[in-house]
């Protein structure tokens, strides 16, 4: 069950876009997501706050990676997340071996990484990926090798009812592309209560640092997560509602088919009374001749 991967009890999430025109450089957008955090974090009754380019279930993307000393063929294109703050926390995403991505892991440490179960189990036979390394791009690329320290649970997979794909997590300071592809920001924001009741206060919040900021799809995850199985939902409804109808229709055409063999059947079933046929020897015969036909 993809959602008790993570909990969506008492989170909310929102988006911030900036405009490149005002944050043209990385750096001055990283200023801003990390002044927007350390505010988020300050409100009464937050317990913490996160962000990433997506969250589970929505905005998907791909990236070619070359894992190194992999037992197993895979598509090298997996779901790629960049990360900060309390991100894997704040989803309460659950840690199945090695550690989260901390505050420590910037540009000036090791490269490293967070992988979903899906990716360890597609890329290694053993499951176990902790201290393996992948780059992105092709083996040949001038990246750096990037190590796994972490395994957490497989959520958000692109349908409900399909398992996730694999996936990886990356230090937003780490990411080499950030100032091309980190645009478009998503905060996941704990709380001790409803975290809808803090609407007001971000969107105060976002705009005491940028009039201008729109927040984009303010939702609880509880929400995210019913629009994703809603799908789902639907066709299950709509099989019920057509497999009703075909109910009634076969249930109408069964009546009608044994009315009919009665009407013409009158003459033999006088007969059968006549020489001592009870009704519930007659009835025997409707009812067994229609749930045969019931049964077809």
């Amino acid at each position: 069950d993809q959602q008790a991967a993570f909990r969506t009890d008492k989170v909310i999430s929102f988006g911030v876009a900036l405009p490149k025109e005002q944050y043209p450089t990385a750096f001055e957008g990283d200023t801003f997501y990390l002044d927007l955090s350390r505010r988020l974090g300050a409100l009464p009754g937050v317990i913490s706050v996160g962000f990433g380019t997506d969250i589970p279930f929505e905005n998907k993307s791909g990236r070619l990676i070359s894992p190194e000393r992999a037992t197993l063929h895979a598509s090298p294109i997996v779901d790629n997340t960049d990360v900060a703050g309390d991100y894997f926390e704040s989803l309460g995403l659950r840690l199945l071996t090695g550690k989260f991505l901390t505050a420590h892991d910037n540009k000036d440490s090791e490269p490293v990484a967070v992988v979903n179960q899906s990716f360890a189990k597609t890329f290694w036979s053993a499951g176990d990926p902790l201290d393996h390394r992948f780059k992105f791009g092709p083996q040949t690329a001038a990246g750096p090798w990037i190590r796994i320290i972490g395994v957490v649970a497989d959520s958000g997979a692109r349908s409900p009812d399909k398992p996730s794909d694999p996936r990886i997590y990356i230090p937003l300071d780490q990411d080499p592309y950030k100032g091309v592809a980190f645009r478009e920001t998503w905060f996941v924001v704990r709380s001790q209560a409803s975290g809808l009741a803090l609407g007001p206060s971000i969107q105060t919040l976002v705009h005491s640092l940028d009039p201008s900021m729109p927040v984009v799809r303010f939702r609880s995850m509880d929400q995210v997560v019913s629009n994703a199985v809603a799908p789902r939902s639907a066709n299950t409804w709509l099989i019920t509602v057509f497999s009703l109808a075909a109910l009634l229709l076969s249930s109408l055409g069964t009546y009608g088919v044994v009315a009919q063999s009665v009407s013409r059947r009158v003459r033999e079933i006088g007969i059968r009374m006549a020489l001592g046929a009870t009704r519930s020897d007659i009835s025997a015969i409707v009812l067994g001749e229609g749930g045969r036909l019931a049964m077809v």
